[in-house]
């Protein structure tokens, strides 16, 4: 619910539709502004939903079991690398928000 408030602030008198796939979630807004958010698994190359065409600043947060921080690797305008900063638990989740355009 929050994500959706958020969107409703950022976009013009008409919200864009939130559009996913088997990546994650994004929203494209007309002033070319682009958010996409997602699950992904540690240790595992997360695509983006689509593309960011200009630039990108992926964020991630800790979801998984016990897991002190997930770190980015490495990022591109097509998805990034994560890992935990503590090593352990390599297969747990967290979520994801990559923002840019």
């Amino acid at each position: 619910m929050v994500c959706y408030r958020l969107l409703i602030s950022l976009g013009n008198s008409k919200l864009n539709e939130i559009k996913y796939n088997k990546y994650g979630y994004y929203c494209e807004f007309p002033n070319g502004l682009l958010i996409q958010w997602g699950r992904g698994k540690c240790y595992e190359y997360q695509r983006y939903p689509i593309p960011f065409t200009t630039a990108v600043s992926p964020v991630v947060s800790g979801g998984g079991k016990g897991a002190s921080m997930v770190d980015i690797g490495s990022f591109s305008a097509n998805g990034f690398s994560a890992h935990l900063s503590d090593g352990y638990g390599q297969h747990d989740s967290f979520y994801w928000i990559a923002i840019g355009y």
